[in-house]
């Protein structure tokens, strides 16, 4: 019933940066994550192409908190998901684009 009557008590702050951290720190805990891994064996470079797609999240989030819905935030936050979804299909799930038509055409013929 306060939260109805008084309206928002936090300060602007506490919307203006520490949301922003919060939203952050598991970025950046990956990030370093992969600089360690990347550290830990040089020769893997794909430890830095994964710590590209952290940074452009980590990217997409300072540049909110600093200039709100603006065109760079909407063309990092576009940068960003494709990283993502490259990365996560063509790494992390080991598929093929030729693989990624496969499955969808045997979607299509399951649902005839």
């Amino acid at each position: 019933r306060h939260f109805a009557d008084e309206g928002d008590l936090c300060p602007e702050w506490n919307h203006a940066v520490l949301a922003q951290v919060i939203a952050a720190l598991p970025l950046v805990f990956r990030a370093l994550q992969c600089l360690r891994r990347f550290y830990d064996a040089p020769s893997a470079k794909k430890h830095l192409l994964n710590l590209g797609k952290y940074l452009t999240s980590i990217a997409v989030v300072v540049t909110s908190a600093s200039t709100g819905k603006s065109i760079a935030t909407i063309v990092l936050s576009v940068v960003a998901t494709v990283y993502s979804a490259v990365w996560d299909i063509k790494v992390d799930w080991a598929l093929s684009w030729k693989q990624l038509r496969r499955l969808r055409q045997q979607k299509k013929k399951k649902g005839q």
